[in-house]
């Protein structure tokens, strides 16, 4: 395994951990998705469908394209091993997580790039655009007043990395690798002093409830009877949408939503966003509740079917980007998604019982 070289440690407080979760770290995979990362925590290897199915995936990690390799023979610089810069960073946030996530160190003995002018975030000019794209889209945590974020370079494999993280006041973190041409190496999700759940996919790591939900959203009030749900901007009962999950599992991963398999359905990179993002959130709920032996079963005989598509509000006349639980017990939910500047946003959560 690659070692990291020129590393900083930064002290952090000791996070507190939910004591009732537990699980091995199982890196999102995805069907339809751009490639970026292959690997996942140190102590769990992705499995593909851990169903048995033989089936497709909301999130399928990717191995690394090495053909994009810059060819440095006139140069003499040495090129870039994008596998093993990706190791190498994994490397250094798995290898110890005892005071809480890694993330919050940026890199050892690396430079911090960004700074503040009063509430005003300062980042150095001639950035990638990825990379100022992802440091702008995580700054919004601090903004707000829920956690910080940084910005660090630091020599990691023989390469220069960038690495945002994110750190929320309730105990999570986030965190995108960048090359500083704008290369993705990796992202991931943490849990106070859990093991990282790495990116199966590009942008995994933004359809976690942290971000889909921080703009805020309305809880609304379901109905049951169809003229009053339509009344109610409701989805009707039967709505079949444009795809219904109807099997696969949902994997726990620690505190956190693992892999989400979604059984034989094939997904486009935008369904599997939205699918991915819906589970995120039912996963805070309730269904983290279900686990049994780390596991949620999805399916009418198991906890429940997803079904996702657009529809046209009769309260706003907005069209939304929706998906509908229906719950095999009392927790089905509507959830009503827009696509923003930053990704989906939700906007209304309706109890649909």
């Amino acid at each position: 395994m690659p070692t990291i070289h020129r590393l900083w440690p930064i002290g952090l407080a000791l996070l507190a951990c939910n004591p009732d979760k537990s699980g091995d770290r199982t890196g999102d995979t995805a069907t339809d998705s751009a490639p970026v990362d292959s690997d996942t925590a140190a102590d769990t290897a992705d499995s593909g469908d851990d169903s048995g199915e033989g089936a497709d995936t909301a999130d399928t990690a990717d191995t690394a394209d090495t053909a994009d390799t810059a060819d440095t023979a006139d140069t003499g610089v040495p090129p870039v091993d994008p596998a093993a810069v990706r190791a190498a960073v994994h490397t250094w946030f798995e290898v110890d997580t005892t005071m809480g996530p890694r993330s919050h160190a940026g890199l050892t003995d690396g430079t911090r790039l960004d700074s503040r002018d009063g509430d005003t975030f300062v980042t150095p000019a001639g950035l990638a655009a990825e990379v100022d794209d992802a440091f702008t889209f995580y700054a919004r945590l601090e903004a707000a007043g829920r956690g910080s974020v940084r910005l660090d370079e630091a020599i990691v494999a023989d390469a220069t990395v960038q690495v945002v993280t994110a750190i929320a006041t309730d105990g999570d973190a986030y965190v995108e690798a960048w090359l500083t041409d704008g290369t993705a190496v990796t992202g991931g999700r943490f849990f106070a002093m859990e093991a990282p759940v790495w990116d199966g996919f590009q942008g995994r790591a933004r359809l976690a409830e942290r971000w889909t939900a921080l703009a805020g959203s309305t809880f609304e009030e379901g109905f049951s009877e169809d003229d009053e749900r339509d009344g109610a901007g409701q989805v009707p009962y039967g709505w079949t949408g444009d795809l219904q999950v109807t099997s696969g599992q949902l994997n726990q991963a620690g505190s956190l939503l693992g892999e989400v398999q979604v059984g034989s359905t094939t997904l486009t990179s935008d369904q599997r966003d939205l699918v991915v993002a819906a589970f995120d959130l039912l996963w805070s709920r309730h269904l983290q509740y279900r686990a049994e032996g780390g596991v949620v079963g999805l399916g009418p005989s198991e906890n429940g079917v997803l079904t996702i598509g657009s529809f046209t509000r009769s309260t706003d006349g907005e069209t939304y980007k929706v998906a509908d639980w229906r719950d095999i017990d009392d927790g089905s939910f509507v959830l009503y998604f827009e696509s923003g500047s930053r990704g989906l946003e939700l906007q209304v959560i309706q109890y649909d019982n």
